[in-house]
């Protein structure tokens, strides 16, 4: 729906009329924004978990600090983007697992920025 809902306390809402079109709201035109399905537990204290639905959007250019999805020597992995003193990081948010920093050497390219995550209860 349109109208927002309170999590809070019940309150009276607008008519519900209208309804999102999910692929409306999360790719505004674009069809550079993509549907990914995650695996693994790196993401796990950012809120990314096994199973969950990623939407990357490839026309989004990375910020340190972005989540992104990444590809390393023809391998992709979802991880926090981290440019820093001019070298750059896959950091993943999840203490079992070790930040990897990008040698030179490596055939490195960020696929696209996450922008929404949806999970199941």
């Amino acid at each position: 729906m349109l109208s927002p809902v309170p999590a809070g306390q019940p309150q009276d809402v607008a008519d519900a009329n209208e309804w999102v079109d999910l692929n409306d709201y999360v790719k505004r035109g674009s069809d550079q924004v993509y549907y990914i399905t995650v695996i693994g537990a790196s993401m796990i204290e950012y809120g990314i978990l096994d199973g969950d639905l990623l939407i990357v959007d490839r026309l989004k250019a990375p910020r340190s600090g972005d989540v992104v999805m990444a590809e390393i020597n023809g391998s992709f992995t979802v991880k926090r983007f981290v440019n820093w003193q001019r070298q750059l990081y896959l950091v993943p948010e999840n203490g079992a697992y070790k930040t990897r920093r990008i040698e030179e050497d490596e055939d490195f390219a960020v696929w696209g920025v996450v922008t929404h995550v949806l999970h199941r209860f």
